[in-house]
């Protein structure tokens, strides 16, 4: 089984106790003690210019052996987090986002086909039920490419 794989950002952040920040969102975030599944996509290879980049990861002692182990893969591949989680029994009860802005990362900026110095957003997401995170994810999106859009529900 693959390791959890060491993961750094070369940018400042804040910590805050519960909101993720992108220097803590990796699959160390899982709180894992053994190993995670990565998947690491960046669009299809037939375009000219990717979308964004997304390397995420799960915890290997609740996907593995499962027909969600894959997600490209099998009876449920496509389908995003909630779902496939929900397949296996493990039922998604909040996701969390930190966005920030910073330069291209070299390896980044040669897989988006931008020049190095542009300017991204990089997400740190993570998924979890009400006992732990089950996945989260870096996404990062040339800034110039794309506007972030929230709809934030307000309670009566």
């Amino acid at each position: 089984m693959p390791s959890v794989p060491q993961h750094s950002h070369h940018h400042d952040s804040v910590h805050c106790p519960h909101y993720l920040t992108p220097s803590s969102v990796s699959a160390n975030s899982l709180s894992l003690t053994t190993s995670a599944h990565r998947r690491r996509s960046a669009s299809s290879p037939l375009e000219p210019q990717p979308p964004m980049l997304s390397t995420s990861w799960e915890p290997l002692d609740i996907t593995d052996g499962t027909p969600v182990m894959l997600p490209e893969e099998g009876p449920h591949a496509g389908k995003g987090v909630i779902a496939r989680m929900a397949a296996i029994g493990h039922h998604i009860t909040g996701a969390e986002e930190a966005v920030t802005a910073r330069p291209v990362l070299a390896d980044e900026a040669s897989r988006l086909h931008i020049p190095l110095g542009a300017a991204v957003l990089a997400i740190a997401r993570s998924y979890a039920t009400a006992q732990r995170p089950v996945e989260t994810a870096d996404i990062v999106i040339p800034a110039e490419r794309w506007a972030l859009v929230y709809q934030i529900p307000v309670g009566n």
